[in-house]
């Protein structure tokens, strides 16, 4: 527990998060400690740590918050302006596109390849999905991942058609 109204310098190294993280690894830090680093600082009234803890706390601590809140959002807490709102949604969105990225050149070559493709390389971001989502694989000749896609889409509830034609265009 981090004492109330004290500069981050004020506190022994070993409270402080960023040392923390240099001195045992990023997953010896608590949630709040984390988007602490993530502030970079506090505000007038409160320490960065302090201020993290504060904007987690008023959502149930869940970190699911973060992801699905809008800027706006962000920033009605006291203390988050636009700066740090877009410094959160930085840090989600890189997250996002880690767990999205593809490391290995898969091979495609069945409807059975695609489901496992899908299930390791969308599944951890897709499952935070609250509406449709279009995604496209392209591959190359002899069906060699070369990148899989977002698109635009308009949230539907039932599966809307889409032409090739777009898709290329892209």
């Amino acid at each position: 527990m981090y004492p109330d109204k004290m500069s981050i310098k004020e506190l022994p190294e070993t409270m402080r998060p960023r040392e923390k993280l240099i001195n045992r690894g990023e997953s010896s830090l608590d949630d709040y400690e984390l988007l602490a680093i993530v502030l970079g600082s506090g505000s007038r009234y409160e320490n960065a740590v302090d201020l993290a803890r504060r904007l987690l706390s008023q959502h149930d601590n869940k970190l699911r918050f973060l992801m699905e809140a809008r800027l706006e959002e962000l920033m009605q807490t006291n203390g988050i302006g636009p700066a740090k709102a877009v410094s959160i949604k930085a840090a989600i969105e890189l997250g996002r596109r880690i767990i999205g990225s593809v490391e290995t050149k898969r091979t495609i070559k069945s409807p059975e390849d695609v489901e496992e493709v899908v299930r390791e390389i969308a599944a951890q971001e897709m499952r935070f999905f609250d509406r449709e989502h279009f995604r496209v694989m392209y591959l190359d000749r002899k069906g060699g991942l070369l990148a899989w896609r977002k698109f635009p889409s308009a949230g539907l509830a039932v599966p809307a058609p889409t032409r090739a034609r777009y898709l290329k265009a892209r």
